[in-house]
């Protein structure tokens, strides 16, 4: 009987401490559980969020929060809310795969890692929840400026549905997410930013990172319809120019990665130009489209016939012009009588446009100051018709009229 009691009693510890471990093992496995993060850099739903603040001629705020859900085809959810345009901008970004909604946490809480705030990094998401009287917000950081202070990206916050960037300290339970992936390792980030005609061809410039590591990295650009093709005039440059706003957003890496410069046209008309960021050898990772733009090439001669003026003896002539294929100035020809540019009907004269006009070179950066015209034109005093025409640099092509003035 004593030997059955005992055979029991080791049995029932026995079988405790299976279920001690087991429980003990289950906990550990729930805590330590590390969820799927979208496969995408944290800092991009920042970086997408902000192309939605947008403001008018005169400083006011215009881009509305529902258009975030509009563009990634959930319009019903287009009603500016601050959840709903972060719901939104997540859902784009992540190609669908995160889909934070319905509910107000439990879709951050799903697809995503919640992140104590003195770890929060740009991208993370702010959300405050119901209780102790707090406000319910959610938004995006865009920067972390310290003392649990973030400038934010959101809707709605003025409770007008619009789109705004500023500073806020949210309450001390607001909780923050993560649903992308963050470190110094990733792929090539980016941008093209602008694009003008240049003298050379086309002006492009932007700014590119390879995350896996700090120095600054190649960037190529090609026109024709943008992509790598041996018909598309390229050009190679090196991302180490100056970007404060770059080395803001990205502490890490610093402000040296903005590039500029001039890659030829392959035509006129229409131009697509593409910038690629090279993604530095040995490193994981390839080479990754920053972006693309539109323009329309046109070799002509532009410019502004501004005033014809009688004076004693003549008239004076004042306007600019420049020819979009160089930096030099260029002559113009004046006609009088019908303004037709022909030598046998109409008296005319010929100018050099080489007069120092900053208000040009401010308009048309690239070309310089050297682009006016100011001359005189003895005529006679009889009311005629004025005519500019630019000359084209180049040979046997068109010489564009500028303007035409009666007087």
């Amino acid at each position: 009987m004593r030997i059955k009691q005992h055979f029991y009693r080791i049995h029932y510890y026995t079988i405790a401490l299976i279920l001690l471990v087991t429980s003990v093992t289950f906990y550990t496995s729930q805590k330590s559980q590390v969820r799927a993060l979208g496969q995408y850099q944290n800092h991009e739903l920042a970086d997408y969020a902000l192309t939605f603040y947008k403001k008018d001629s005169r400083g006011n705020n215009i881009g509305h929060g529902g258009d975030a859900c509009a563009r990634v085809g959930l319009g019903h959810m287009a009603d500016g809310q601050c959840k709903t345009f972060v719901d939104c901008i997540v859902s784009a970004v992540s190609a669908k795969t995160q889909q934070t909604f319905p509910g107000y946490h439990s879709g951050f809480d799903t697809h995503g890692d919640e992140v104590h705030r003195n770890s929060a990094v740009r991208g993370d998401i702010i959300q405050v929840l119901p209780g102790a009287g707090s406000i319910l917000h959610t938004a995006i950081i865009n920067k972390v400026l310290g003392d649990g202070s973030f400038e934010v990206i959101d809707s709605n916050w003025d409770r007008n549905g619009l789109v705004q960037v500023h500073s806020w300290r949210p309450a001390s339970d607001a909780r923050f997410w993560r649903m992308g992936q963050v470190g110094l390792n990733g792929p090539v980030t980016g941008s093209l930013d602008n694009i003008r005609r240049a003298p050379g061809g086309i002006y492009a410039s932007g700014w590119s990172i390879d995350q896996d590591i700090p120095s600054a990295t190649y960037v190529h650009l090609y026109s024709g319809d943008g992509e790598l093709r041996p018909t598309n005039p390229g050009k190679e440059l090196y991302a180490d120019q100056y970007r404060q706003d770059i080395g803001t957003i990205y502490p890490k890496y610093g402000p040296g990665h903005g590039y500029s410069g001039v890659v030829a046209a392959r035509n006129a008309g229409h131009q697509r130009v593409c910038a690629y960021g090279i993604n530095v050898s040995g490193t994981p990772g390839g080479n990754v489209q920053l972006g693309c733009k539109d323009i329309n090439i046109s070799p002509d001669p532009f410019g502004k016939l501004e005033s014809v003026t009688r004076v004693s003896g003549g008239v004076q002539v004042r306007g600019w012009t420049i020819d979009p294929d160089t930096a030099s100035s260029i002559n113009v020809h004046i006609y009088g009588g019908s303004g037709a540019p022909d030598p046998t009907l109409n008296q005319g004269t010929t100018a050099l446009a080489n007069a120092n006009r900053n208000d040009v070179a401010a308009h048309y950066p690239g070309y310089g100051a050297k682009h006016g015209f100011n001359v005189f034109f003895p005529i006679s005093s009889k009311k005629q018709n004025f005519c500019v025409y630019a000359i084209n640099n180049a040979v046997n092509t068109h010489n564009p009229q500028i303007g035409c003035k009666s007087v």
